[in-house]
């Protein structure tokens, strides 16, 4: 994997993970419902890892933000 594929599959994960976020955040969504996402959410979690990893150094701007792929 080099690190431009690595840059948009983190991307790709970045944007699942504030989708994510939005969704915890719901008052409308009951417990138990987002209880059954924790499993999905963590692997999200484990994938940004992962490809923070493969990328290398980064700024904490690309962390929150995604990365210029270009």
């Amino acid at each position: 994997m080099t690190v431009k594929e690595a840059k948009i599959e983190y991307n790709k994960l970045l944007k699942r993970y504030n989708k994510a976020i939005i969704y915890f955040d719901r008052e409308d969504i009951p417990y138990h419902e987002k209880e059954n996402q924790i499993v999905n959410f963590k692997n999200i979690l484990k994938g940004l890892n992962y490809y923070l990893g493969k990328i290398g150094p980064h700024t904490s701007k690309e962390t929150m933000g995604g990365f210029n792929v270009g």
